[in-house]
């Protein structure tokens, strides 16, 4: 046996996507199936790290949720509906599979969008740090983490940072 068909056996019931995206993909294109393979990967990848860093103290504030809302239907280019409609299922599969990690969303992300896009993402991921009133350390980390993901440097995170300056905690 490979060691890909292992960690294949490994996942529920050897679905090859959960070692890419997981379970979050699928339910979101089960949720939008006439959605293109790229937009899924966005859809499923950008809220995905979104709330990961929402749910870093293990609560997603409504001003978090509203401000994943907003980031998905502008940089998405969505509609506001569809973009409730992501958040929730990315909250609930957030909370049920809080310790899926990382490079699971930005692996796809770095290759479907370039860097400048990525750096947006950084941008964006602040954003929702900040949404609650504090970007505290936890949040901080956790994007810092996603930056080395993303494929970026520490350039782009302080530049990204600055932007939040303000609620920095």
């Amino acid at each position: 046996m490979s060691l890909l068909n292992f960690f294949k056996s490994l996942s529920p019931a050897g679905d090859p996507n959960s070692l890419n995206i997981g379970t979050l993909q699928t339910v979101i294109q089960s949720n939008f199936p006439e959605a293109k393979e790229e937009q899924l990967i966005k859809f499923t990848c950008l809220s995905g790290l979104l709330c990961r860093v929402a749910f870093v103290d293990l609560d997603i504030s409504p001003q978090e949720s509203g401000s994943i809302i907003n980031i998905l239907k502008e940089d998405l280019d969505i509609e506001t509906d569809t973009a409730k409609k992501i958040t929730e299922i990315s909250i609930e599969q957030t909370k049920l599979l809080s310790g899926i990690e990382n490079h699971r969303y930005t692996e796809p992300l770095c290759e479907v969008l370039d860097t400048n896009s990525r750096y947006q993402i950084l941008k964006s991921l602040f954003h929702v740090a900040a949404s609650d009133g504090n970007a505290d350390n936890a949040e901080c980390e956790e994007i810092r983490i996603i930056t080395k993901g993303l494929k970026l440097e520490q350039k782009h995170y302080a530049a990204a940072r600055a932007s939040v300056k303000d609620y920095l905690g």
